[in-house]
């Protein structure tokens, strides 16, 4: 769910049909939000799916695994930032790091899938984000993300 304008306050209202009589929610946003002045992520866009899942093999040739969440990492490029946008990044990468994770809409426009919400993820930096002047306030900067759960 996103909204187009600001609110006093917002109401959640959760109907548990979970049989086990709990909710389990990963993560919500409630905040400000930053837009690039220009351009958006860059094609091609290269993703890895990442299985985390572990497996072994019995003496009697057997596979066991266990079974773990997928993820995805995401090398993003941008072209014609402002220099405005890039101090934004850096601030970002200050005040996250390697350390903390924060949303991203990787596509807002929906030119590569089918709803905005499938490109909303949860992610941390994997390392910093590199920039470079191209021209005159124009910068290209690159940065990887890996999903979180």
């Amino acid at each position: 769910l996103t909204a187009t304008q600001a609110y006093r306050f917002w109401s959640i209202s959760i109907e548990d049909q979970n049989q086990n009589g709990y909710v389990e929610v990963g993560a919500f946003f409630l905040g400000t939000e930053f837009i690039t002045t220009r351009g958006g992520v860059n094609y091609p866009l290269n993703s890895t799916l990442n299985d985390r899942t572990t497996s072994v093999r019995s003496e009697g040739g057997q596979s066991f695994s266990s079974i773990r969440e997928k993820t995805q990492t995401f090398s993003l490029e941008w072209n014609a930032l402002t220099k405005v946008d890039v101090e934004v990044f850096e601030q970002m990468w200050a005040d996250y790091g390697l350390a903390y994770p924060f949303f991203i809409a990787i596509d807002r426009e929906e030119a590569f899938s089918t709803e905005t919400e499938r490109r909303i993820k949860f992610v941390k930096f994997t390392g910093e984000p590199s920039w470079s002047l191209i021209g005159p306030n124009i910068f290209k900067l690159s940065m990887t993300v890996q999903e979180e759960l």
